[in-house]
């Protein structure tokens, strides 16, 4: 690992970052959580990501909240139409788009505001901006279906969304698969994070945020987002041919060159059973019978991608950060 480089890779994303506070006027703890997330970027898939991540950052907002409150008005601010649906703040971080039309109401895409409650460990905030960045670059590379006066269809993140251009709700048809893509990313940069040696770095903010996580060294580790589904794709998410496959494929929307080369791995892998187990592993399932029949599905699935490709799953005590 060439520490020059990576020194001189954060300095560059310090840069990028001022930028972002300047226009967004963002607070300092947010910036401070971006720079170690972007790192992450850097470390998982290289310089080739910014060129995504810039178009991105022209237009997401963080917000990071201190209470439930908080981080309610927050999300109301951004969206009044939440107040109709509050179930959406089970769930935290999130993601609200804000959908923007021209003035004969044709869609011209969605601004991202990434909302997340401020947690006592630094590393628990930088894996959900490292998550929600995830769903804002699924947006870099979406392109329009179809569209009328009164709804927009888009294909983002292998699935269709259909958005309701007069109260700007959407709904997507299929939203596991990019909510494994988006833990996947959480946990490689979680564990790229961790390969660091925090002696080996220049800056004291990086430093000092490396010496926190230094507790996890060496570990079989895990986030803890969609803990389900995490689990049951562990073999995949480890496995660097997987992860091949979404670098190559994800966020660039191509669904069907990602299908194509999964499956030729082995006859018996199918990448439509793979996308419906992860949606049925990522919902709100209670019935353990089910949850069974689709982890036996995927472990067999991992088995047969791990032997293509002489991939060896770990086998230490897995922890979950």
């Amino acid at each position: 690992m060439d520490y020059d480089i990576i020194n001189q890779v954060y300095e560059e994303i310090i840069g990028i970052v001022n930028d972002y506070t300047r226009r967004k006027n963002c607070e300092y703890e947010v910036a401070r959580k971006l720079s170690f997330s972007l790192l992450g970027y850097y470390l998982v898939f290289g310089t080739e990501i910014f060129s995504k991540l810039n178009v991105l950052l022209d237009s997401v907002n963080i917000y990071e909240c201190i209470s439930e409150e908080d981080y309610r008005e927050r999300a109301f601010e951004v969206a009044p139409r939440l107040r109709e649906n509050q179930n959406v703040f089970r769930y935290n971080p999130i993601t609200i788009w804000d959908y923007k039309y021209d003035d004969e109401k044709n869609f011209l895409g969605g601004i991202p505001n990434v909302i997340y409650m401020k947690e006592e460990l630094t590393i628990d905030n930088v894996l959900s901006i490292v998550h929600e960045l995830s769903h804002g670059l699924e947006g870099v590379s979406a392109s329009i279906i179809s569209e009328d006066e009164n709804t927009v269809f888009v294909n983002q993140g292998f699935t269709c969304i259909g958005i309701n251009k007069e109260t700007n709700r959407f709904r997507a048809d299929d939203s596991g698969f990019i909510e494994l893509m988006a833990t996947s990313l959480e946990n490689r940069v979680l564990n790229a994070l961790l390969k660091l040696e925090a002696k080996k770095i220049t800056s004291p903010l990086l430093k000092e945020f490396l010496e926190e996580i230094k507790t996890y060294k060496g570990k079989n580790v895990m986030t803890k987002s969609y803990d389900r589904l995490n689990v049951t794709f562990k073999d995949f998410i480890d496995n660097d041919a997987f992860y091949n496959l979404v670098k190559k494929y994800f966020y660039e929307n191509d669904e069907e060159g990602f299908k194509v080369e999964y499956e030729s791995y082995d006859s018996r892998l199918n990448y439509r059973t793979l996308k419906s187990a992860a949606q049925f592993l990522a919902s709100d399932l209670e019935d353990i019978s089910t949850v069974l029949y689709y982890s036996e599905i995927i472990m067999k699935h991992a088995q047969l991608f791990g032997k293509a490709t002489d991939f060896e799953p770990d086998k230490k005590l897995l922890i979950l950060v």
